[in-house]
């Protein structure tokens, strides 16, 4: 009998967290499931936890392994999954109690290869601060769901929102670069760029442990390189299709967006002035200002994302505006 679900949680240094997390897709109602967690070379007692909890649970395998990153720790997972759809979890996150029973539904009356549903962002207190990924359609087709990819549009960057299709990721020989950063979206790209048909959901159904330590709160010229270095992966993943001039300005709008999102972060969380200094001349040899102050560019995206542009490429503009903040105790969200 074929296992309905694969579930593929990578754990890294969470033991404060991972058997909440666990435990959620344990308690999964109405299906059957296989737990696969692979120790990514924790250095807590991430592993012992596991273990404690796989040793009552014949449903969780686990496969420990040196440290190389979340998405090195999914693709293995992926190899070891057996289930008819995939489902990727992060070890300090949990999800509904129903959203396999939910998913399968869904993907089974429609012969879409990957299904969408929203996030809640909880913070360290346990309190909903916002939700994402709620979309108001039901599905999308052919080349519109690569062009929402590119900016994020319902076809979020996460591939936590999402359940796929085991046969589909295998015929399409989907996986995830060997980065430490930014994977999930050159993931997510890809497997937009091969889907044919895509579903939805108006539930929430996965929660975000939003924490102090994220790497969107510690920003540095490190990011940035790492960000660069998925640019280029992307250009040349996308080589065909950025033939297409209209493709071709999503792409740069694509672009502009992320560094732009990462440069108001930057700004706003760090004094480091020779490290700003060091990421906006990594952000320029991606094109960033070139594609910033390009009108057919800004016109892909929305007016909030062209005033954040218009800001972030500004860098004096930018330094000022996040030496402001610091001192008034604002951040971006």
């Amino acid at each position: 009998m074929t296992t309905d679900f694969s579930v593929i949680v990578p754990v890294y240094n969470t033991a404060a967290w991972v058997e909440k997390c666990l435990r959620s897709i344990l308690d999964q109602v109405d299906v059957t499931i296989e737990l696969i967690v692979i120790d990514d070379g924790s250095t807590d007692n991430s592993l012992q936890v596991c273990e404690s909890i796989a040793a009552d649970e014949s449903r969780l395998h686990i496969t420990t392994k040196v440290n190389e990153g979340q998405g090195v720790a999914r693709n293995l997972g992926l190899t070891m999954a057996t289930g008819r759809y995939v489902i990727f979890v992060d070890s300090d996150d949990w999800i509904e109690p129903d959203l396999c029973v939910q998913m399968r539904a869904l993907l089974e009356q429609s012969a879409a290869d990957f299904a969408n549903f929203g996030l809640g962002f909880y913070n360290e207190q346990g309190r909903l601060i916002r939700t994402r990924g709620i979309a108001d359609r039901t599905e999308l087709c052919g080349r519109a769901i690569f062009e929402c990819a590119l900016l994020d549009r319902y076809i979020m960057t996460s591939p936590c929102n999402k359940v796929y299709r085991r046969s589909f990721l295998v015929k399409n020989d989907l996986r995830f670069p060997r980065v430490r950063a930014f994977e999930d979206a050159y993931f997510s790209r890809l497997v937009a760029l091969a889907a044919q048909h895509v579903v939805f959901s108006k539930r929430s159904l996965y929660n975000v442990r939003v924490r102090q330590g994220s790497t969107s709160r510690s920003l540095t010229h490190w990011h940035f390189a790492e960000a660069q270095q998925l640019i280029a992966l992307e250009r040349d993943a996308f080589k065909e299709q950025l033939a297409d001039v209209d493709i071709a300005l999503l792409f740069k709008a694509h672009i502009v967006k992320m560094l732009t999102h990462l440069l108001i972060i930057l700004v706003f969380r760090s004094a480091d002035i020779s490290d700003i200094n060091r990421c906006y001349v990594i952000a320029s040899e991606s094109g960033y200002f070139l594609y910033a102050r390009d009108r057919r560019v800004l016109a892909q995206l929305t007016v909030r994302e062209r005033l954040y542009a218009f800001v972030a490429s500004r860098r004096m503009l930018a330094q000022f505006a996040g030496r402001c903040g610091r001192l008034l105790g604002v951040s971006p969200q």
